[in-house]
């Protein structure tokens, strides 16, 4: 306390605080604070009241200083973990996670099972453009893990064990790039997008559901309970497909396809009208029909 009281002689009362509460920049920086505490407790920015689901309310940059466990709630498996209202807005889960009840299980050759499913998702940007969402986990939840409209960018998550499914993009494209994507109780992936570097593995559904005119290149789907991948109109460039219980891929519309590796897969390698726009590798080291 001496050293702060000779520094109150040469310094303004304000830069004093500062130095000695350094956590005090995040005002200063624009990045709101998200944490179990004051989620529960108090709400934890303007527009959200105590209780889950964390309402964002107005655009900006929001960043978690822990885990959220909906598990509190009345109704944890139809509780969401936190609802996005503005375009615009950036959330950096900064290393935690959202948990909510659910767990997911496979054994050898059987299908994902999960607990009881509900209503509630990770993050829900339903009716919102243009949500970032990035550097965590989701786990747990009643339906999905993430839930975005159009223009979505999701980066570096782990969404696992959720009852409805992974990443779920409702009216248009976005951006999925490296995350991982696991044991979730229906598709890892359904919506249209560009998709880079992810691995779909061990999902109830299809490991990919494009809906139409996705770009889908260096991925991993893997060991899913559907197809690998399920396109339409899509390109699909340099993926690794295997050992899926449906077909590797699944064809509708017009599609091309080029330096994929497509093997081991229950149903068959791939059917329906793709076009083949470069050498792919399926079955027993063979090109592709």
């Amino acid at each position: 306390m001496k050293t702060i009281a000779r520094f109150s002689r040469l310094f303004p009362a304000s830069l004093v605080l500062a130095l000695a509460m350094p956590w005090l920049a995040s005002a200063s920086d624009g990045v709101l604070e998200i944490n179990q505490t004051c989620a529960v407790t108090t709400g934890c920015v303007a527009g959200d009241a105590p209780g889950f689901p964390v309402t964002l309310a107005s655009a900006g940059s929001y960043v978690l200083t822990s885990d959220l466990d909906v598990s509190v709630s009345a109704s944890p498996t139809n509780t969401t973990g936190i609802v996005v209202q503005s375009e615009g807005t950036s959330l950096d889960l900064n290393g935690f996670a959202i948990l909510g009840p659910v767990t997911c299980s496979k054994a050898s050759f059987e299908p994902v099972v999960c607990g009881r499913g509900g209503a509630g998702s990770g993050v829900s940007a339903n009716s919102v453009d243009a949500v970032e969402i990035r550097n965590g986990r989701i786990q747990g939840m009643g339906s999905w893990g993430i839930r975005c409209n159009r223009g979505c960018r999701v980066e570096a998550m782990r969404i696992a064990e959720n009852a409805g499914g992974g990443i779920l993009f409702m009216n248009g494209h976005g951006v999925v790039r490296d995350n991982v994507v696991l044991l979730n109780g229906g598709d890892g992936f359904f919506g249209i997008g560009s998709l880079t570097s992810n691995v779909f593995e061990r999902n109830a559904g299809v490991g990919i559901f494009d809906r139409g005119d996705s770009v889908i290149a260096h991925n991993t789907s893997y060991d899913n309970g559907g197809n690998g991948v399920r396109c339409n109109r899509c390109a699909l460039h340099e993926n690794t497909i295997n050992s899926n219980a449906g077909y590797g891929v699944e064809f509708f519309g017009s599609a091309g396809y080029s330096r994929n590796q497509i093997q081991n897969n229950d149903t068959g390698t791939v059917t329906g009208p793709g076009v083949e726009l470069g050498p792919n590798l399926c079955a027993s080291n063979t090109t592709c029909p």
